[in-house]
């Protein structure tokens, strides 16, 4: 269990101190609107991204949460011009292609909505 805090502790260390200007960039950003979209554990993490930014902005921002797979089937409707898309992406390669299928169907449909994805290692097969 101590191993396991210590590697999402180091996970959280590297992410805040590697991406504080582009978190900062993301806060700015004008959006009224938010899904976080997450598969297996990553869908908790969804959750709880939803609710907290929800909470944080008094309601001001509406949030959603989703599977990959259960978003593509109707609720990516919510996405307009002011909402914010979080990618949490699976570690698993296979899952995400799944996963990048669907970021590139809504890269190609949905003008001027905002994204951002966090995976551990780095993957470019976006269109």
């Amino acid at each position: 269990m101590k191993s396991q805090i210590n590697l999402l502790y180091n996970y959280g260390k590297f992410f805040f101190s590697s991406y504080t200007e582009e978190i900062k960039k993301i806060a700015k950003l004008d959006f009224n609107r938010a899904v976080f979209l997450g598969s297996g554990l990553f869908n908790g993490i969804a959750h709880e991204s939803h609710l907290k930014l929800q909470e944080l902005t008094d309601g001001k921002i509406i949030c959603k949460h989703d599977s990959f797979l259960g978003f593509r089937h109707g609720p990516k409707a919510v996405i307009d011009n002011k909402t914010l898309i979080v990618y949490l992406f699976s570690n698993n390669r296979y899952s995400q292609q799944y996963e990048i299928d669907l970021v590139n169907s809504v890269n190609s449909g949905r003008n001027g909505c905002y994204k951002v994805g966090v995976m551990e290692k780095t993957y470019t097969d976006f269109r």
